[in-house]
């Protein structure tokens, strides 16, 4: 047994409760849209993979910069240990252990970025 006020709201077609027709006639137009848009995506063919047209330059400019960060790398880490090594043949402050620490942080940071740029691009 309803109350009152939901009788009277049902009755009046609100507050989203849609005759049983009207539903019937919702359905039949998804299932008419989807037969005709699954009609026209059939006849659209696979196309085939290009390069884009600056693909080539793109990527020897990205061998270039991973050989020169490769590079870089490890000029850091010799200089770092050659100054180490300097630091404590004459007696100084240890500074240099703070380079080589950087210069290894660096390196592992910038051969994880490769990796996983490498994983999300798929190649």
């Amino acid at each position: 047994m309803l109350p009152p006020v939901l009788k009277a709201i049902r009755a009046s077609g609100h507050a989203g409760i849609t005759p049983a027709s009207e539903r019937t006639t919702n359905v039949s137009m998804v299932l008419a849209a989807h037969e005709t848009y699954t009609t026209v995506l059939a006849q659209i063919g696979n196309p085939t993979p290009e390069t884009p047209p600056v693909a080539d330059k793109l990527l020897k400019m990205v061998h270039y910069f991973t050989w020169f960060t490769l590079l870089s790398g490890v000029s850091a880490v010799t200089y770092g240990g050659g100054r180490f090594a300097w630091e404590k043949w004459n007696g100084g402050s240890l500074e240099s252990p703070k380079m080589v620490a950087g210069a290894m942080i660096g390196g592992a940071t910038v051969t994880s970025a490769g990796t996983i740029m490498n994983s999300v691009i798929g190649s």
